[in-house]
Formats: C-alpha cells, sequence, structure tokens
C-alpha cells in the first residue's frame, strides 16, 4: 500500500546499489519522491536537469574513493541553491 503523495523530493546518495534500492523503496512507500544517486557527482548531475529542489539529503558517510557523504551533501547544497 503506498501513501499519498507527498510532494517532498528527498535525494538519496549511496554506493552500495542494494541499499540506495532499499532506502528508496521504503520511501516511496511513506509517499516520497525520491532521486537516488551512487556519488556525489550523480546527484549533482541529476539534480542539474531537475525543476524541484530536494527538501533532504540523505547520505552514507563514507562513499567510494575516499569521498564522504558531508561533503555530498554540501555539493549539492550548492549547486541547487
Amino acid at each position: 500500500m503506498k501513501a499519498v503523495d507527498t510532494g517532498i523530493l528527498i535525494a538519496l546518495i549511496d554506493d552500495e546499489p542494494d541499499v540506495l534500492d532499499a532506502i528508496r523503496m521504503m520511501l516511496e512507500t511513506l509517499g516520497y519522491d525520491v532521486l537516488t544517486a551512487l556519488s556525489e557527482e550523480e546527484a549533482v548531475r541529476k539534480l542539474s536537469g531537475n525543476d524541484q529542489s530536494p527538501q533532504l539529503i540523505i547520505s552514507d558517510y563514507r562513499l567510494q574513493g575516499g569521498a564522504r557523504g558531508t561533503d555530498a551533501i554540501k555539493a549539492v547544497q550548492a549547486a541547487v541553491g
């Protein structure tokens, strides 16, 4: 059963596809729109072509290549304003 669409966009960043997919499904079941990305760069690229900015950004702390989730969140915030 899917909840009523909230119209809220959540950006979700995780370098593990299975984790990303599981969290996406849970959030969509709760009625959120979810944009998923495996990296900071992918999130920024996807959001740059999106009319809607995320109201919430969730990121894994440790991403591939030594990247940190906190830096990914800052990059997304800078890119979307």
